[in-house]
């Protein structure tokens, strides 16, 4: 070989949708163990980056710590070892939802579901996998552990923190319903969408992900924005700006047009595709042509 030290980044996420659930724990183990095999010397797992609220990335980062030490542990044993230090009087119900959610990827994947930790271009988060009641049960499981919480005889200030650490967890089944509310209930309001980003504001939450972000730029700017290359772009940069415009037309239902960026604001040349939550693109992208 070239060398015997080796490093190698992973990643634990989709950033296009945060608060999903993951069913990639014996993945990471198996990763690993490939990582151990090959003679990788430096891991950097790449997980959510809103370490604030993602409560599976808690889990996950656990159990590959362990991992790193043992690569055979028992990995639902080392779940359920977390789960019961971190959530108490609530951990049994946590882990039967983590259990369930599981159980549930599994068989969904077995019948033919494509997985991808990178993208959104599978049917991962497609609604025709997640039956409502489904998610419902969960997210009323997670319901009923927080009224455990709260009428037990824990003292005011425990209560508190263990209530927002099952918020957290009750913001998953949330967001998996209020993504797909058009496929669920057309275009009435619904009430888990409302509860979900009530937690949000309640908890912190930040956006749920990447994606989700562009579902908040058409509602607010979408007559506003343009997808600006630079002044005759490459065919790999307009490649670029098409897929950008397909997946944002996918996800909003709005197709923004391309236009070269002297058009826009020539103050601020740029040879990419420039739409991000920076408030300089904001202002940028809101300019008329």
């Amino acid at each position: 070989g070239l060398t015997k030290n080796m490093m190698f980044w992973d990643y634990d996420v989709n950033f296009m949708e945060q608060y999903w659930y993951f069913p990639i724990l014996p993945n990471i183990q198996k990763n690993i163990k490939f990582y151990a095999r090959t003679g990788i010397t430096y891991l950097f797992s790449e997980g959510s980056d809103d370490g604030t609220s993602s409560w599976q990335q808690e889990i996950f980062s656990y159990v590959s710590a362990k991992l790193y030490w043992d690569c055979n542990i028992d990995i639902w044993a080392t779940v359920k070892e977390y789960v019961s230090g971190y959530y108490g009087i609530a951990a049994e119900k946590v882990m039967r939802f983590i259990l369930d959610m599981q159980t549930f990827f599994e068989k969904e994947i077995a019948n033919g579901m494509k997985v991808s930790i990178v993208t959104d271009y599978c049917d991962f988060f497609d609604p025709k996998h997640y039956p409502l009641e489904f998610l419902v049960e969960k997210r009323n499981l997670i319901k009923s552990a927080i009224e455990d919480v709260k009428n037990s005889s824990l003292e005011k200030m425990q209560k508190k923190e263990l209530v927002i650490r099952l918020k957290r967890v009750l913001a998953t089944p949330l967001r998996m319903i209020s993504k797909n509310a058009e496929y669920y209930f057309g275009d009435k309001d619904d009430e888990y969408t409302e509860e979900f980003y009530a937690l949000a504001r309640e908890i912190n939450l930040s956006s749920p992900g990447s994606g989700p972000f562009c579902l908040t730029l058409a509602k607010d700017y979408a007559t506003d924005y343009k997808i600006s290359v630079a002044e005759n772009a490459s065919e790999e940069v307009m490649q670029a700006a098409e897929k950008f415009r397909e997946r944002f037309e996918r996800m909003s239902g709005v197709s923004l047009e391309i236009v070269d960026d002297t058009k826009v604001a020539p103050a601020y040349r740029t040879r990419a595709v420039c739409i991000g939550q920076n408030v300089m693109f904001r202002e940028f992208f809101k300019k008329s042509v």
